[in-house]
């Protein structure tokens, strides 16, 4: 699994202060990236709608919601489980 990476962003709000805001940037594995590539092919080819898309920052889990009822993850390590 992948080390999250911080990103730092210094901003300046007037002259004498400065905010400095952190974001965590989640980024799939290449085994997630493989296993969604091939389910977004597979859902097209069905003509099913992709509706959302989500990388959940819990659990590092992409999770899709195809049409009205399909729910798809994709865990860390490229395994694909639907609901």
């Amino acid at each position: 699994m992948q080390p999250l990476s911080i990103v730092c962003c210094l901003k300046k709000c007037d002259r004498n202060s400065h905010t400095i805001k952190y974001e965590v940037k989640l980024e799939p594995t290449p085994e997630q990236l493989r296993s969604f590539y091939r389910m977004s092919v597979r859902m097209s080819n069905l003509l099913r709608p992709i509706n959302l898309v989500r990388m959940d920052e819990r659990t590092k889990r992409i999770v899709m919601l195809v049409g009205d009822t399909i729910e798809i993850e994709i865990y860390p390590n490229g395994e694909v489980v639907t609901k």
